[in-house]
């Protein structure tokens, strides 16, 4: 068999090596280091073209997959790369943190073509369950003898989705399996709350419209916010929202991969809440959000659309009411089979509507891990055509991140979204969420006395 040597990477970093060294790698290396960077990103993120010895050349790290021996988890080898002496020639532009950012960063774009929000289910955590202790939860229900180390070893050998596919076809509740997830994912805010607060949450989940709070709904939904809410990445967001919404800088579109409606919900509290004990008309308050859960959902003019691009788990929440938006269930993104379907569909409302706002608008994103095959497959077709048209290669949208525990994968972590026109800002800790938004996008800082 030739012996292949990797001569380059593309994403802007030159590297030169040769992958038989992977052997002494996986022998020496630090398996924390290497599982942490397994989590954050994976070898077929990176683009790589890799000569052998009879000329041949090879474009994709998909195409490699008979030389796969010699490569060895190649994404693992980021962490070793003195041991290895590999030389890194890094030429995209500075890392963006919280220390260098400038103010108005994006609002020269986001003046001439606007500016969107996607949200993954990071800006929900504490509140609701991270997708790891959602499938912990389902591996548990559905054999609750296994041994913890055995659970460990599922959990580390298949992605999320796979996993819940995998307790779809091993549970015994195939047809109420929607209702099952739904329970799994709003368990913990059902621990927190009492049975009053709970009934006053599923309203306000799936209330469409301000206008429709009454003043005592409202009061009870503020308390639960300002104790639970607090806590949560969508908190700040639904201030900067609502905050850059009165100053005619409104996003274009809030485009949300979670399926519950948290931030949605938070939006609407903050836009309502002025006008408690206040004698109001039907249309003194501002709707500034319509729901979009499928197809067949509209938006209204003047208004921004929250997406929920993997449906939402929103039905029986709230019984006997026609504004109770049931119809997002069907279009659940949870399993790998809804994944691989919706990845093969040339066309989805799901993959139009977010074509269309990272093509037309600068994308914040918050949350997000950047391992959905559907996320990255639709902004590599986006990038594609944008470096295309212009001949140049460019990022466009901002992924909003906190530092990793090894500085030395950043880099390597930038260069796994640069080619999706993607680049990171880093921040020290999540508390600085409010203060990097609000730079980039000019606003004013949050006055806490109001």
């Amino acid at each position: 068999m030739l012996k292949p040597t990797l001569t380059y990477i593309h994403l802007k970093y030159n590297v030169q090596m040769d992958v038989s060294n992977c052997f002494t790698v996986r022998k020496n290396m630090n398996l924390r280091d290497s599982r942490a960077a397994d989590k954050t990103f994976n070898s077929t993120s990176f683009y790589m073209s890799c000569r052998l010895n009879d000329g041949a050349k090879i474009q994709h790290f998909s195409h490699f997959t008979k030389y796969i021996f010699y490569v060895s988890r190649f994404c693992r080898i980021f962490a070793h790369c003195k041991m290895l002496n590999i030389k890194i020639k890094k030429t995209m532009k500075r890392q963006l943190t919280t220390e260098n950012i400038e103010k108005g960063l994006v609002l020269g774009k986001v003046n001439l073509s606007g500016w969107s929000l996607c949200i993954g289910a990071g800006t929900s955590q504490p509140v609701f369950p991270s997708w790891e202790e959602l499938v912990n939860s389902l591996i548990h229900d559905i054999n609750p003898d296994i041994r913890p180390r055995a659970c460990k070893e599922v959990m580390n050998s298949f992605s999320y989705d796979t996993l819940i596919q995998a307790a779809y076809t091993l549970t015994e509740q195939k047809e109420n399996f929607a209702q099952y997830l739904q329970k799994k994912l709003y368990s913990k805010l059902e621990g927190a709350t009492t049975s009053e607060e709970l009934d006053c949450l599923r309203f306000v989940f799936t209330q469409v419209t301000a206008n429709r709070f009454e003043d005592e709904v409202l009061v009870n939904y503020i308390k639960v916010r300002d104790r639970l809410f607090k806590s949560t990445s969508a908190y700040v967001l639904a201030r900067i929202v609502k905050d850059a919404t009165d100053m005619n800088l409104q996003p274009k579109s809030i485009m949300s991969f979670n399926a519950e409606s948290l931030l949605y919900s938070l939006i609407i509290s903050f836009e309502r809440e002025p006008y408690i004990g206040k004698s109001k008309k039907k249309k003194d308050v501002k709707e500034i959000l319509d729901m979009v859960t499928s197809s067949t959902c509209h938006c209204l003019s003047g208004r921004t659309p929250y997406i929920f691009c993997h449906g939402a788990l929103l039905e029986g929440l709230r019984e006997g009411d026609y504004y109770n938006m049931s119809q997002g269930t069907p279009n659940l993104v949870f399993s790998e089979s809804s994944y691989i379907n919706l990845a093969n569909k040339v066309f989805s409302w799901q993959s139009s509507n977010f074509l269309h706002y990272c093509s037309s608008s600068v994308v914040i994103f918050v949350g997000i891990s950047f391992t959905d095959p559907n996320i990255r497959k639709w902004l590599t077709w986006i990038q594609t055509e944008r470096s295309l048209e212009s001949g140049k290669e460019g990022t466009l949208h901002y992924w909003i991140n906190v530092k990793p525990r090894n500085v030395e994968s950043m880099a390597w972590i930038e260069a796994s979204v640069w080619h999706l026109g993607v680049r990171i800002i880093w921040m020290n800790s999540w508390d600085e969420l409010d203060y990097v938004i609000r730079m980039i996008l000019a606003l004013p800082p949050y006055d806490k006395k109001e």
